[in-house]
């Protein structure tokens, strides 16, 4: 009966072992929407629009960068990358999240537990966010002035 016991025991924790290993494993895709340096982080937003923050090496991306993350996941429900890989670039992202604070030149947006700065500007390094209220390119033609 012990014998029997102590194989069953031996074989459940060979098959729990590389389960318990893989807990805390956690894999990110997405766009880069956000860093800050002050912390470490970056804002991954994923396919629906959803923010993840994540510590990682922040000179390997920049905002805009599609990027593939694997990492531990920690206690405050971030992402501590071991590896980012980046995998593309993109223009424009949407985000979804809390606005915070609205002005003429920025607006913050509480996403994937972080406070993220959305400028107004919109440069070939930046993403525009997916704010609702965004408005497009209409006046395109009138750039000369005189017309």
């Amino acid at each position: 009966m012990k014998r029997g016991f102590v194989a069953l025991a031996a074989v459940l924790a060979v098959v729990a072992l590389p389960a318990a290993a893989d807990a805390g494993r956690s894999c990110v895709s997405g766009v880069v929407v956000a860093k800050q340096a002050q912390r470490g982080t970056f804002a991954v937003v994923g396919r629906r629009g959803a923010v993840q923050t994540v510590h990682g090496r922040l000179s390997r991306v920049h905002l805009g960068d599609r990027v593939r993350a694997a990492g531990s996941r920690l206690a405050d429900g971030t992402v501590r990358a071991s590896t980012t890989q980046v995998v593309g670039h993109v223009r424009s992202a949407t985000v979804r999240g809390v606005v915070i604070s609205r002005n003429a030149e920025r607006t913050l947006v509480a996403a994937g537990r972080s406070v993220n700065d959305q400028s107004a500007r919109s440069g070939d390094d930046q993403p525009a966010g997916g704010d609702d209220n965004s408005q497009g390119d209409d006046d395109q033609g009138d750039e000369s002035g005189d017309g």
